[in-house]
Parts: structure tokens; C-alpha cells; sequence
């Protein structure tokens, strides 16, 4: 197996070369049921299946999309949106878990904006709640 940060910085490498730019400044990594929120976060630029990716897999659980989608902001910013992650349960380790994070670092991401859907019970679908 190879060494996770190993793993991540070649993830890294391909993202930049797939799109043709130096570096990710936003990272988003989107849990169940916010596959869709991607579509109005910015201009898209470019999007590749995430298991094109190395070190990603499709992702198994309903409700993830399977994209890395590349969008400039709107205050210009380049944000790599995961639409899809593997979780500890699936029984990949811990490694996958946190290979989005650790790739997104390696792209020069400086803000990440993680989501999951927890919460689900008694709310709507797509809500937002927060974890303190």
C-alpha cells in the first residue's frame, strides 16, 4: 500500500494537470444528499469522475455524487468540490477516509468546508445543521 501522503500528493499532481492550473485555494467535501449543492457553489471550470483520481474510488453510499468538480467562486477563488468520500464503515481504514482532506491540502487548499448529513431526523432533507 502505498504511503498516504505519497498517495495524496499524486492525487494532487493529477488534479493540477487533469485542469491545468498551479494550485486549489477552496476544498469542499460534501457528505450524503449534498452532491447537489455543487451545482450552484460557482462557474464550473472542469469535472472528472472522482475515481479517475488516484487514491478515490467511486463513491458506494446513496445520496454522494461522484464527481471532483472544479468551479471558480465568485470572489475568484479555485474550489476542488468532492461530491462523493468514502466512510470508515465501509472497511477501506482510515486512509481513505481522510484522502480527500489530505489531497486537497497537497493542492494548496488553505479553507476546507466539510459536510455530512447528519441531522436527518426531523429535518428536511438538504438542512442545514449545526455540530457544536
Amino acid at each position: 500500500m502505498d504511503d498516504p501522503y505519497v498517495l495524496a500528493a499524486r492525487a494532487a499532481d493529477a488534479l493540477r494537470d487533469r485542469f491545468g492550473i498551479d494550485r486549489i485555494d477552496v476544498a469542499l467535501v460534501l457528505g450524503s444528499g449534498w452532491a447537489q449543492a455543487a451545482e450552484g457553489l460557482g462557474e464550473i471550470v472542469d469535472e472528472c469522475p472522482l475515481d479517475e483520481v488516484p487514491g478515490f474510488s467511486a463513491p458506494v453510499v446513496t445520496g454522494h455524487g461522484g464527481t471532483l468538480r472544479l468551479v471558480r467562486t465568485a470572489s475568484r477563488s479555485l474550489a476542488a468540490i468532492f461530491t462523493g468520500r468514502t466512510h470508515y464503515y465501509e472497511g477501506r481504514g482510515v486512509a481513505p477516509v481522510v484522502h480527500g482532506v489530505r489531497t486537497a491540502a497537497a493542492a494548496g487548499a488553505s479553507t476546507l468546508v466539510l459536510t455530512n448529513g447528519c441531522g436527518g431526523i426531523g429535518h428536511a432533507p438538504g438542512s442545514a445543521v449545526l455540530l457544536a
